[in-house]
């Protein structure tokens, strides 16, 4: 685990994922870099097999324009104005 630490990954999965009448092991890993981006994870019993079910939900996240290409369009507007331009939007 030190060396996922080091690379700054987390695990998510922290229950067994294998459940056996002697046994009960976490022989799925899920690592992530970003664990605010997560929503939900965890492990589902199947029913039809000793093995469960792993899962993690990832947020959705919206684009965002990089600041240059906003700045570059300020620029551009302040420019219009000044020529007596007025701009509509």
């Amino acid at each position: 685990m030190k060396t996922t630490r080091l690379n700054g990954l987390t695990q998510l999965i922290k229950d067994p994922t294998r459940v056996t009448e002697n046994s009960s092991t976490t022989i799925d890993l899920v690592f992530v870099n970003n664990l605010h981006r997560i929503a939900s994870h965890g492990v589902q019993e199947f029913g039809a097999s000793d093995h469960s079910i792993v899962f993690a939900i990832k947020k959705a996240g919206t684009y965002k324009a990089p600041t240059e290409i906003r700045e570059a369009f300020r620029q551009r507007a302040i420019q219009k104005r000044h020529c007596g331009h007025s701009l509509e939007y």
